[in-house]
């Protein structure tokens, strides 16, 4: 009896042992992954003001090149209104 309880507690030390490095495994994988993960968002943010820049330059171009359909459309607007206010005359 006292042999079975002894190798039962000898078993338990040594699995907690192991648990123990499995556990430090995990929190050192844990440590690594967190810091590849702020190298990748630190390599991110660099990039950011670039991609705003071009969002931006890419806004002024199609505001430039939709700018001469906007004056047609408004010209087209005040024609518009302009014959409706000649049927409400008649």
């Amino acid at each position: 009896m006292v042999g079975t309880i002894s190798g039962v507690a000898i078993h338990l030390v040594q699995s907690k042992d192991a648990l123990s490095s499995v556990n430090d495994t995990k929190i050192f994988q844990n440590i690594k992954d967190f810091k590849d993960i702020l190298t990748d968002l630190q390599k991110n943010a660099a990039v950011v003001p670039e991609v705003v820049s071009g969002i931006q330059e890419d806004l002024s171009n199609y505001s430039e090149s939709i700018k001469p359909d906007v004056e047609e459309l408004q010209e087209s607007i005040a024609e518009m209104k302009s014959n409706l206010s000649e049927l409400n005359k008649d």
